[in-house]
């Protein structure tokens, strides 16, 4: 896996307003049309899949919507749900099923749009013992990245398909692809922005399973906010929305200077790979069109919970209608 160098999270938010002042950014407006201050909390490390943020603070949509937005990185020592809902960070991104699991606990954190409208994980192996099917699993060595969506997906995958899981050798997947380069574990787990195209730029040519393909249908990364921040701030939370929506509108329009905001904030990236990711991101982004960015129906989130009731890590149902909020309906009570 190409993982990005490791972000200071404090200099991060440097970074997003070097870049807002570098592109001509107006400075937030003072009196009674003051901006408020927000900081969103990405899921993971500054890559392609965070570029609508970055460029929603880089060309001033977080301004025009009277929002002063620090964006500040996430990853595996910064849990962006426990971060929002402390009130250390007013936004966040997580993924769809991570926000359920904490509902399920009492964590009062709300959807308010959606990110990715399908999952992005894949499965690969290498191209001469090709993955067909998640039958193919079977009698292989598998990495499992233990707690995450990734994890969930594979475990319904198995029981969908009635793929016995002691067929399988399951060792713990990180962020390092030497044992899959080196054939030390057959099949590995990612996204398909990251993982698989890191590969290929190894010269290991792979076969990948999209576990959309195969019955997974889910939210994958939305963005969230805290019950009392939706209630107090409806109109706050609308506009945070719609400068998320330009700033991935930009990057669906501009892909090239999309990837340069990106390079400027984490310079240790490779442009390729990161213009491929970015190609590979924005159908997720947008899946109909521009008009479906953010948006949610009950449909969706409740395949989502059903992925999850399938897996074993949800008990029980939870209460959809309070787990999310489209902003252009009155806000949940």
């Amino acid at each position: 896996m190409q993982r990005p160098a490791s972000l200071h999270h404090s200099m991060f938010g440097l970074v997003a307003v070097c870049l807002a002042l570098l592109t001509g950014c107006t400075q937030p407006q003072t009196g009674n049309d003051a901006a408020a201050k927000v900081s969103i909390r990405l899921k993971w490390l500054v890559q392609t899949q965070s570029a609508g943020e970055l460029l929603a603070v880089a060309k001033g949509y977080c301004t025009q919507e009277r929002l002063e937005c620090d964006v500040q990185a996430g990853g595996p020592d910064f849990d962006a749900i426990k971060l929002v809902a402390s009130g250390v960070d007013q936004y966040g991104v997580t993924s769809a099923d991570q926000l359920l699991i904490a509902r399920a606990k009492g964590v009062p954190v709300v959807a308010i749009g959606a990110l990715f409208h399908e999952s992005p994980v894949v499965f690969f192996s290498k191209a001469d013992t090709p993955l067909r099917s998640p039958a193919d699993l079977a009698g292989r060595t598998v990495g499992v990245k233990h707690g995450t969506n990734a994890e969930t997906e594979y475990r319904v995958l198995l029981r969908r398909a009635n793929v016995d899981p002691s067929s399988i050798t399951e060792v713990p997947a990180k962020f390092d692809l030497t044992p899959f380069l080196t054939g030390a574990v057959d099949v590995w787990p990612g996204i398909e922005s990251n993982e698989p195209l890191t590969a290929e730029e190894k010269g290991v040519k792979v076969s990948v399973l999209r576990s959309r393909d195969h019955g997974i249908s889910m939210y994958s990364n939305v963005y969230f906010t805290t019950e009392e921040r939706v209630n107090a701030r409806p109109d706050e939370v609308r506009r945070f929305i719609k400068a998320m929506r330009a700033g991935w509108q930009y990057a669906a329009d501009h892909p090239e200077e999309a990837v340069d905001v990106v390079l400027a904030a984490n310079p240790a990236l490779d442009r390729v790979h990161e213009g491929k990711a970015l190609e590979l991101t924005l159908p997720l982004v947008f899946p109909d069109g521009a008009d479906s960015f953010g948006a949610m129906t009950e449909h969706k989130w409740a395949a989502t919970m059903a992925v999850l009731r399938d897996g074993g890590i949800l008990t029980a149902d939870i209460d959809l209608s309070k787990a999310y909020w489209q902003t252009d309906a009155a806000p949940p009570q």
